[in-house]
């Protein structure tokens, strides 16, 4: 998985690099340190980002919320591939819905924006 989303993963924190350069600097730092523990090193010479978490969320919808990980000042950044074309990402306590097409990149402070994704109708 690591190698097929390296060429992914470098522009996930290339933007990541633009958007916010403490929070990258602060994630090569984090995984420089890691890299340390030999249970782990292997595996790190193939992780595709600065980013120390991945998580996919696949075909569905996602209820309004915050994340609690984190810290506020930090961003989460979403990205959507798939085969639709009427999602939309919703920011509510910002009251901003934006278009979620496939390759849409939102870093958001996650932890303060209250947001989600509806439902998409697929036909």
């Amino acid at each position: 998985w690591g190698r097929r989303m390296k060429e992914s993963g470098a522009l996930l924190s290339a933007i990541l690099r633009v958007v916010h350069p403490e929070m990258y600097a602060a994630g090569k730092a984090s995984l420089s340190r890691m890299s340390a523990d030999p249970s782990i090193a292997a595996a790190l010479r193939t992780w595709p980002t600065v980013f120390n978490t991945v998580q996919i969320i696949s075909n569905r919808a996602t209820p309004f919320h915050r994340d609690t990980s984190g810290a506020p000042p930090w961003f989460d950044v979403l990205m959507t591939l798939g085969p639709y074309d009427r999602a939309e990402l919703v920011l509510r306590n910002l009251g901003i819905q934006i278009a979620y097409k496939p390759g849409t990149i939102a870093p958001i402070c996650s932890q303060l924006v209250h947001h989600g994704v509806r439902e998409v109708p697929m036909w």
